[in-house]
């Protein structure tokens, strides 16, 4: 991954080395009307830009040259032309936020009381390691309390390291902020959400993320009152990182998410909803382009689906699915013989040897969206993680069996699972539904999501298996215990591997 990416982690703090900031507006003819400079004799840069309501601009990033010691944020607020000399109407300062110690800013907004809004990190103030920053500014940038209530600050966090990327002001005049929070127990981040009313008072905090990197740039509400992060993970998709677009409810939970990529670095840097109810994202690629880091412009449909057009040379070598297995999922949610795979788990499929791969990585899911060509239509089917129960080959296809046009996807599902989420309290592992309701009490010392049902528990020093009600349906005696897939489960006794059936009977009796 390359440096811009990491721009304003505490955790991983590149400064860059750019001492212009140029700001200017364009014409149709493309010609620029003013270019400006602002900083002194140390680093200084710029993250964020809009114009604002008076028709100057407002402008947030780091100041080294200026403020109270280390970094700190620089808010610049210019009038039409990018002067910031002081002018009667106040249309032109800068101010600095911040302690001894570093801070920066990420993200700036105009608010509905002509202020504004403004999140980034900060190592002077908060709990520990580095906090969320948000400020809140009356028009003229300053931040000391007023009878109206125009100005403060807070900070969010715990004792590791917390920032913020992106805030809006939300249609309740409240605001909402994404970043990353870093786990204490692995050292990685989770994308970081965190709601607020209009004071900066914390309603409520989500955290979404996997085993490794994940963290969120970009944030906005949605239409229906929700909201629609992207950045990037390492925790899933196609590559070393994948853009990622989480779409939430009012309330933070998740509603889907979706990964883009291919093989490299790839990362959603914004995204806005569109007219018709889909979303636009702009970030970057190292997987596709011309070289080492394009633009990459992403266009979904309202489910975060990629309205795929397959070229020629992509119709030379697809994934056709040339039998179905009696009983077996694919049969349950209606995959037929001669389906074109085309996407797995938001990653498209070029080689059974890639979707036995994503099929890993997705074993303790419980939802896992497959989508496919059949009769000249895109149709997304809905499955557990795990074995399908299909035979593909690689095979070449007439454009003419394919879609023309790129369609909205046909959404055809099995029967619905019962989804549980696996939580830990108090140093015990227990399960949650999608409402946050406790249905297995903490009880485990360790615990496996659900495959096929069941899901591997740990009681002491021995694992054993339970189902979705929390009944024991194989007691805890393995040394180990894997998820089950096609109806067998790999387990350990003492230093020997065997395979067990759904009701605990050997298949293959322990051997090393």
């Amino acid at each position: 991954m390359r440096m811009h990416k990491f721009v304003g982690v505490p955790a991983q703090r590149f400064w860059a080395a750019i001492l212009v900031v140029l700001l200017f507006s364009v014409v149709l003819t493309a010609q620029i009307t003013f270019e400006r400079t602002y900083g002194g004799a140390k680093v200084d840069a710029a993250q964020s830009v809009l114009q604002t309501s008076d028709g100057g601009y407002i402008i947030v990033g780091t100041t080294e040259s200026y403020g109270a010691g280390g970094a700190d944020i620089y808010l610049i607020k210019t009038n039409s032309v990018g002067d910031t000399l002081p002018a009667e109407d106040e249309t032109g300062w800068a101010r600095t936020y911040g302690g001894t110690s570093h801070d920066a800013g990420l993200s700036v907004q105009q608010t509905s009381d002509g202020g504004y809004i403004i999140t980034g990190w900060t190592e002077s103030y908060g709990a520990g390691g580095s906090d969320v920053y948000l400020i809140k500014t009356d028009v003229s940038g300053d931040t000391l309390p007023a009878e109206d209530g125009t100005g403060w600050t807070r900070t969010y966090g715990g004792t590791t390291t917390d920032c913020g990327w992106s805030v809006q002001e939300t249609q309740d005049g409240g605001y909402i902020i994404t970043g990353a929070t870093w786990r204490d127990t692995t050292g990685y981040p989770d994308i970081y959400l965190i709601k607020t009313n209009s004071s900066g008072d914390t309603l409520w905090t989500r955290a979404y993320g996997g085993a490794a990197w994940d963290i969120g740039f970009f944030v906005r509400q949605t239409r229906d009152g929700g909201y629609i992060i992207t950045g990037y993970t390492n925790s899933s998709g196609a590559g070393a990182c994948d853009a990622y677009l989480i779409k939430t409810d009012a309330s933070g939970k998740i509603v889907w998410t979706k990964t883009y990529g291919g093989t490299n670095d790839d990362i959603g840097a914004s995204v806005q909803q569109t007219s018709d109810g889909g979303y636009i994202i702009a970030g970057e690629t190292d997987s596709y382009g011309a070289g080492r880091g394009d633009v990459y412009l992403i266009k979904t449909d309202a489910s975060g689906n990629v309205k795929m057009k397959l070229t020629q040379k992509e119709l030379e070598k697809v994934v056709i699915i040339t039998k179905v297995s009696e009983g077996s999922q694919a049969e349950n949610v209606g995959l037929k013989e001669g389906d074109i795979i085309v996407e797995y788990d938001g990653v498209q499929i070029i080689t059974p040897e890639q979707l036995a791969e994503e099929k890993e990585k997705g074993l303790d899911k419980e939802q896992i969206v497959m989508v496919v060509v059949r009769d000249k239509e895109y149709k997304q089917f809905t499955l557990k993680g795990g074995e399908i129960g299909i035979h593909m080959e690689v095979t070449g296809v007439p454009e003419a069996q394919l879609p023309k046009e790129p369609s909205v996807v046909e959404t055809l599902t099995g029967k619905p699972p019962i989804v549980l989420f696996r939580v830990k309290q108090n140093g015990k592992y227990g399960y949650i539904d999608k409402t946050g309701k406790i249905v297995i009490k903490p009880q485990f010392d360790d615990a496996w999501g659900f495959s096929e049902g069941l899901a591997g528990v740990k009681i002491g020093d021995k694992y054993g298996y339970i189902d979705k009600s929390g009944r024991y349906v194989i007691n805890p005696q393995f040394n180990w215990a894997w998820g089950f897939s096609e109806g067998l489960a790999k387990v350990k006794i003492g230093d020997k591997w065997g395979y067990i059936d759904e009701t605990g009977k050997y298949i293959w009796a322990p051997t090393k």
